[in-house]
């Protein structure tokens, strides 16, 4: 249509005398093959933009293979049983480091040996006051210092954490196995934007609102 057109606005051009007449129709038509232009162009950045979210749509990813990806350090993986309890992230990572901290003394030798700028670390942040040298207890202080150091680490992978817990939750209670990666998306989004004081549970509900609005 474009094509043709053009070759009309051609021979009008060489073929009759120039005229206010003519050059108005000249830019009428002109105007047109350009708003013709857009017009197709944008129907064809609309068709591949609807395409590519279709396709987005359909492209399932492996919960399992989601899963194989985060970085959970030591204790992360813990999180998942908090499922189905009022406690809020923050909670879970406390009842976590503190089931986690060495309880024989020589547990907790061990660990002050592997990491002694632990000790100085827990006074500085407040988490432990140092009494007179008589009442001491370098195993109070290491528990505390263990303790500090744990849920530490629980808060530096805190998105991957609750990543985790959101996939577990969707393969053994919701019984999903794959996932679209715009839901993927959404997952990830969650899960790096909720607070250390929201409740696991409620987090759950948003989980299963976005695989059931999605899925």
């Amino acid at each position: 249509v474009i094509k043709h057109l053009k070759k009309g606005i051609k021979f009008e051009y060489h073929n009759t005398v120039t005229s206010s007449h003519v050059v108005h129709n000249l830019f009428t038509k002109i105007l047109y093959i350009l708003r013709l232009d857009y017009a197709i162009i944008y129907m064809i950045l609309e068709k591949d933009q609807i395409y590519m979210e279709v396709k987005k749509m359909e492209e399932k990813i492996k919960l399992a293979t989601l899963m194989m990806g985060l970085d959970l350090g030591l204790y992360g993986d813990q999180l998942c049983e908090y499922q189905g309890t009022d406690a809020t992230i923050g909670e879970a990572f406390s009842d976590i480091a503190e089931k986690n901290t060495s309880i024989y003394c020589s547990d907790v030798l061990k660990f002050i040996c592997r990491n002694p700028e632990s000790l100085n670390e827990v006074v500085a942040k407040g988490f432990y006051h140092v009494e007179a040298s008589r009442n001491y207890n370098i195993f109070d202080h290491g528990r505390a210092a263990e303790f500090f150091t744990i849920k530490n680490e629980l808060y530096e992978h805190f998105s991957d954490c609750v990543l985790l817990c959101e996939i577990d939750y969707i393969r053994y209670t919701l019984g999903v196995e794959e996932i679209s990666t715009e839901i993927a998306e959404l997952l990830e989004c969650c899960a790096k934007t909720v607070e250390p004081n929201d409740s696991i549970d409620n987090i759950l509900t948003t989980v299963r609102e976005i695989i059931y609005s999605k899925g």
